[in-house]
Formats: structure tokens, sequence, C-alpha cells
């Protein structure tokens, strides 16, 4: 039997043993606890320590996620930031969620609703000058022709009083050598108020003038029938109204040399007088006569060229200017 030993060594002795057996309890239950997933290690606690309870070893506190430095830096009571008196603190509340933006919405949809409305813009300003265009074109050639027509009156009213100029107006009318566009004669209709210098040809050229005399047909006092073309709507429009001539009214033409008084026939051929006819219809225009004619011509209805209003008269005194 082994010798015991007493007195105060023999107490040192053996409280060192059972200090060391009391730790190797504790390492004992701390591993079983650990293999057991730690519930039993929330009991022991080394009295050595910190009355604060702790975490078993290898698991980790709910509170030393992210919380770890400011349980570290606090006091000995072991609180931190998410703890408050020992109890657990909720967190900041989570950010709230985004909008939902419906499909199809957002910025790619609001960038194709500008651009729609740009073009409707557009158009809608194009189609405003263009209305204003075709409006405003018929008055824009009154004022050329109004421009022409000062023009045109000044030669013959200076052919009328230079020698000159009327002895070369008179060759004009001998070789029937006119320029297009140049003043042959002035035509009045005192029941239309009309007064208005007629040039030479039938081109768009020569009708910006307002009136322009067939070249084909003669000249106004010689045999035959003379013809002219007007406009009905626009150029000064001078037959505008020329579906209300009836017959015996008045028509005027006046050269220098000579004034030459017509008036509007009866119906004839089974047709009225003024009377439509088609456009391809030159027989209206080329009459083989030894009378004096006089025809009028115009576009039927107003504003298109899809027929021909004619008029036609015959002349009844000429008197020539001394």
């Amino acid at each position: 039997m082994p010798r015991r030993n007493s007195g105060v060594d023999g107490d040192a002795t053996d409280g060192r043993d059972v200090s060391r057996d009391v730790n190797n309890q504790d390492v004992d239950g701390m591993t079983r606890a650990a293999s057991r997933g730690g519930t039993s290690m929330e009991n022991s606690q080394d009295p050595r320590t910190s009355r604060t309870p702790r975490a078993p070893v290898g698991v980790l506190s709910p509170d030393s996620v992210g919380t770890g430095a400011g349980s570290r830096s606090g006091s000995g009571s072991g609180s931190g930031p998410g703890r408050e008196d020992g109890r657990h603190r909720p967190g900041p509340p989570p950010p709230p969620a985004p909008p939902v933006v419906p499909e199809g919405s957002g910025p790619r949809r609001r960038r194709p609703r500008k651009l729609a409305a740009f073009l409707l813009l557009t158009i809608a300003s194009a189609l405003v000058l263009v209305a204003v265009g075709v409006g405003g074109y018929p008055f824009y050639t009154d004022f050329q022709a109004a421009r022409h027509q000062r023009a045109l009156k000044s030669q013959l009213d200076q052919a009328a009083k230079d020698g000159a100029d009327r002895a070369k107006l008179l060759e004009q009318y001998k070789n029937r050598t006119f320029a297009v566009g140049s003043p042959v004669t002035r035509i009045l209709i005192p029941k239309l108020g009309v007064e208005t210098v007629v040039v030479e040809g039938t081109s768009d050229e020569a009708l910006a003038a307002g009136a322009g005399h067939y070249p084909q047909s003669p000249l106004p006092g010689d045999a035959g029938n003379v013809a002219i073309a007007g406009h009905r709507t626009m150029n000064g429009h001078p037959f505008g109204d020329l579906d209300k001539l009836v017959p015996g009214d008045q028509v005027i033409l006046q050269t220098p040399f000579a004034t030459y008084n017509y008036k509007i026939v009866p119906g004839f051929d089974g047709h009225a007088n003024p009377w439509v006819t088609s456009p391809e219809d030159w027989t209206v225009i080329s009459v083989t006569t030894q009378s004096h004619l006089l025809t009028l011509t115009t576009c039927n209805p107003k504003g298109q060229a899809s027929q021909r209003l004619v008029a036609r008269a015959e002349m009844v005194s000429s008197q020539p200017v001394t």
C-alpha cells in the first residue's frame, strides 16, 4: 500500500490532485457537449471566468455574426450592439422594396411616345403649310398678273401716242410677227367689269398675264374667228364669270389703231351660247368664215380643266383711231 503523506504537504498534494480531476472532468464534459451539439455546454461554466454566459466551442452565437467587434470592445457585461440588458435587440428595418415597373413602361416606353408626338406635330405643321400654300397660290398669281397688266397697258398706251412705237406695232400686225407674251389688244366686257390686255400665245407663261390670243386665229379686225383664252380662277381670272354672259352682251377689243365692238350671238347648232365642250374640241377655234367672229374660251368647272366653256360673239361695228 502506498505511503500516504499527512500534514501541510499532504493537504497541498491532495488539493492539486483534486484540481486536476476537476479540470479533467471539465474537459471531458466540454468534449461530450461539443459532440452532442453543445446543448449541455450552455449550463457548464468556469467559475473563474466572467459571469456572462459564453457560446459553446465550435458553435457560432447569433450575436457574434457581424457584432463580434462590438462585443469585444464593450464592457465586461458582454453586451454589444445586438444586445440590451442581456436580451436580443432587433436590427434596423430592411430597406423598402423598389417600385414595381410594369412591363413595357419606363424610359423605353416614353421615348417612342415622344417620338410619335414629334412626328405627329411635324406632319400637322406640314399639312398646315401645304394648306396655306394651296389656298394662297391663287392670290399670288393674281398679284403677279396685276403686275404684268400694268406693264402691258403701259406698252399699249405708249404705242398709241408715240409714232415710232405705233409704226412698229402696226408692222407686227401686218406680218403677224408678235413675240409670245407681247401685247396684242385690250379686251373689255362691261357686264362683267373686265378690262385686260391680251398677249400673244396661250402657253402657261403667256396666260400668266391673264388672257392670251390663239396664234393660229386671225387678229382683231381681220375676217374670220378671233379666238382668246383666259383664266377663270387664277392670274386675275378675267373670264371668271364668262358663264353669266347672255346673247346681246357687249365685248370690245381695243388696239392702238381701232376699236371693234362685238355682241354675244344667240345659241346655234343645237346648243346655247355660252356652251360647254371638251378640251379636244378645236372646231370652236378653227372656224372657216368670212364673218368677223370672236370666240372666248376658259376652263370648266371653275378650278378644273376637264371641260371648256365657250362664248361666241360677232362684230357689229368698228371705229379707227385717228
